[in-house]
């Protein structure tokens, strides 16, 4: 049974690790797969600048885009990576403290999130993933180890630019529940209500 465990800790380990270090999500405007946009065709057109948009004042912190300009941070909280045995193998999650997250919204057709990411970064690094309630805490489901070994990767996205240094992730239709962005062991947590 202990060695379950294990096994369940190290291919949580490595699904999270390759879920973080993966290939890049798909940025509006970048063709190349570089996180960068290309710059437009002039074709004879004068080229303008973008609107100027209101970005995040925290790197790396995930912002609830309310209305135009309206930005709210999400609640950050720190996770643990869990193995947990069975009678038929072992699962890993992540563990996210407290049973709800105090952040909530009701559901609705798209939600934008805004991230400012750090240099360098990749932004799909920033994975979306839904928590399930577990006693006093939330899970989120990463791997099972057993007869068929799987793993669970983000919920689908869309990933665009947002002014010079941030990204908008765009989600659509949700359910209502618990869900989180997690990257480096942090979850921005929230719930999503009924309308």
């Amino acid at each position: 049974m202990k060695k379950l465990a294990v096994a369940a800790t190290l291919a949580l380990g490595i699904a999270f690790y390759a879920q973080t270090s993966g290939a890049q999500a798909p940025v509006a405007g970048d063709s190349k797969g570089t996180g960068q946009t290309a710059p437009a065709s002039p074709r004879g057109q004068t080229q303008q600048d973008p609107p100027q948009v209101s970005e995040p004042e925290l790197v790396g912190a995930v912002y609830y885009l309310e209305s135009p300009g309206n930005l709210k941070p999400l609640p950050r909280q720190s996770v643990t990576a869990q193995g947990h045995p069975g009678f038929f193998g072992a699962k890993g999650v992540i563990e996210i403290p407290e049973p709800h997250a105090s952040f909530r919204i009701k559901a609705g057709a798209d939600m934008k999130f805004v991230i400012r990411v750090p240099n360098g970064i990749d932004p799909s690094k920033y994975g979306f993933y839904r928590a399930e309630t577990r006693g006093k805490r939330r899970e989120i489901l990463i791997a099972k180890v057993g007869f068929h070994s799987t793993t669970q990767g983000s919920l689908p996205r869309d990933v665009s630019k947002y002014g010079e240094s941030s990204y908008m992730y765009t989600l659509r239709g949700l359910d209502p529940g618990e869900y989180a962005f997690v990257a480096n062991f942090e979850a921005y947590s929230l719930g999503i209500d009924p309308q």
